[in-house]
């Protein structure tokens, strides 16, 4: 496998070359997500769009100290970030083909 820092060089380039398009990255709700969060905070200055159950996990997160920037969907702030390119963090079986904003402007 190649070393992390190596990925995290490559996805942040990838990012940072597509900032007007939609991104969505599909991870696991516990763990992952958190992890590609961190990543788009410290990597590419992001604070990405999360589904309500992500953003619960980053809760208990930064209540360790681990500070994650994000917008919690169903937001107006997340409704506002949808009006451009953006980037989501979703659960895998919420990101696909079909994704559009208004997943993220639900109350």
């Amino acid at each position: 496998f190649p070393k992390r820092e190596d990925v995290f060089l490559g996805m942040e380039k990838w990012v940072k070359g597509n900032r007007d398009k939609i991104l969505v990255f599909g991870a696991y709700e516990t763990g992952k997500s958190q992890e590609v969060v961190k990543f788009l905070n410290s990597y590419c200055g992001i604070a990405p769009i999360v589904s309500r159950r992500i953003d619960s996990v980053c809760k208990v997160y930064e209540k360790f100290g681990c500070k994650l920037d994000r917008i919690r969907a169903g937001t107006k702030e997340a409704e506002d970030a949808c009006k451009g390119g953006f980037v989501a963090v979703l659960p895998m079986n919420e990101a696909n083909f079909e994704l559009g904003c208004p997943l993220f402007t639900k109350k």
